[in-house]
């Protein structure tokens, strides 16, 4: 499936979406942008995207899950993190050609109750590229919640994280 526009591929309000087993191409665009009150679900599975620009907008989702992913070509960012709440579930993806100015993941100031990112492989990456961006002091993280990152390799140049330390704690 390709996309040649330059906005989003596929849009939803509240959620309940699964994407699995297919292949997507969106050079210029975004694969999608998800809006919830904190009660949609979103599932991806099983989905190679050669080329992107951006993976996806996560706003205020109760859910969203990826397994299975690879990408060959990243030029604009990952998955993006907006509102509260959310419930992250992140295992068995694969980035290469992860061009500057790319942040994989990017919380901003969203909030997570759970978030578990396992078995990510990034290779060459180019330097200015980011793994994980987010707020300062756990302010990421729900009180009394936790968050998991385990096996991820970062070949190449990236940043493994910004304003976020392996010593903070909730």
């Amino acid at each position: 499936l390709t996309y040649t526009g330059t906005g989003d591929m596929f849009t939803a309000v509240n959620p309940s979406l699964t994407i699995k087993d297919i292949e997507i191409n969106a050079v210029s665009g975004t694969v999608f942008n998800t809006t919830g009150s904190t009660s949609g679900t979103v599932r991806l599975t099983n989905l190679n995207i050669p080329t992107v620009k951006n993976l996806g907008i996560i706003d205020s989702l109760r859910a969203f899950s990826v397994m299975n992913i690879t990408t060959s070509a990243l030029t604009g960012d990952g998955f993006v993190y907006l509102g509260t709440d959310i419930s992250l579930n992140i295992d068995s993806m694969v980035f290469s050609n992860v061009s500057a100015g790319v942040d994989l993941f990017k919380f901003g100031t969203a909030t997570f109750k759970k978030v578990n990112i396992g078995n990510v492989t990034v290779s060459d990456s180019a330097a200015g590229s980011v793994f994980l961006s987010g707020a300062t002091s756990s302010s990421n993280i729900v009180v009394g919640s936790v968050a998991n990152i385990t096996n991820v390799t970062i070949d190449g140049d990236m940043t493994s994280l910004v304003n976020i330390a392996t010593t903070d704690n909730r």
